[in-house]
C-alpha cells in the first residue's frame, strides 16, 4: 500500500439541531451527478449519495468534518478514526456520556452513521461503522512476501492465506508474518530439524 495519499481535511461549524443533514451536506460537494437530494427524507438523501459510491472515491464525513483522499490508505483510516473519536468526544461534552449512549442506541443504523460514527467510503465502496476495513484489506497489491510465504488472500480477523514455496497453503495471523515469527508453512522448521538430526547422527558415529 502506498503512503502519502494526498489527504485533505475540511472542518465545519456543526449544527447540533441538524446533524444528519450536516453530514449529507458535507458530502454533497463530492457528488457530480447533480441529482437533487430529497430533503423530506434523510434516508432517501443518504441512498442517493451512496447509490454510486464509486463516484465519491475515498472520503469520511461526519457533522464536523469532511476528509478526502485520492486513494484508501492506512494513513487515511487513521485520520478518519481520529476525526470520528474527536466528534464523539464533542458530543459527550454536549449530551453527557449517558445522553450520547442513549441517542446512539435510539438512532437507526443509517442515522447513527450520519449523526455519530460518520460515513466512510473507501475506493468507491461504502462501509458501515462495524465493518471498517483494515489497512491490509485495502491493499491493492496482493503479492506480499514474508520469507517463503506469499500472501494470496486477506481473510477476516487479521488472518492471511499464504502460499509457501513448497506448494502448501496455510492460514496465518498477520502479526506473526510481520514480526518474522512465521516464515514458512512449517517446512523450514522441518528442514532445520532434519539437518540437526543428521548432524547429531554424524557426531554419534
Amino acid at each position: 500500500m502506498s503512503d502519502g495519499a494526498n489527504i485533505s481535511v475540511t472542518t465545519f461549524h456543526e449544527d447540533i439541531e441538524h446533524l444528519e443533514w450536516q453530514t449529507i451536506s458535507n458530502i454533497v460537494g463530492k457528488v457530480t451527478a447533480g441529482e437533487p437530494l430529497p430533503r423530506d427524507s434523510i434516508e432517501g438523501a443518504f441512498r442517493v449519495l451512496v447509490r454510486e459510491p464509486k463516484d465519491l472515491g475515498t472520503l469520511f464525513a461526519n457533522p464536523k468534518c469532511l476528509i478526502t483522499a485520492n486513494q484508501p490508505s492506512e494513513e487515511f483510516l487513521d485520520v478518519a478514526r481520529q476525526a470520528q473519536h474527536a466528534w464523539l468526544r464533542s458530543l459527550r461534552q454536549i449530551l453527557g456520556n449517558r445522553g450520547c449512549r442513549h441517542a446512539m442506541r435510539e438512532a437507526s443504523p443509517l442515522r447513527r452513521q450520519l449523526a455519530f460514527t460518520g460515513v466512510l467510503i473507501c475506493g468507491g465502496k461504502h462501509f458501515r461503522n462495524d465493518s471498517w476495513p483494515t489497512a491490509d484489506e485495502l491493499d491493492p497489491d496482493p503479492e506480499v512476501k514474508f520469507g517463503r510465504l506469499t500472501r494470496v488472500e486477506v481473510l477476516p480477523g487479521g488472518r492471511w492465506r499464504c502460499l509457501c514455496t513448497c506448494g502448501r497453503e496455510k492460514v496465518i495471523r498477520r502479526e506473526h508474518l510481520r514480526s518474522g515469527r512465521t516464515k514458512s508453512c512449517g517446512c523450514l522448521r522441518a528442514e532445520l530439524d532434519a539437518k540437526l538430526r543428521l548432524r547429531r547422527a554424524r557426531r554419534a558415529r
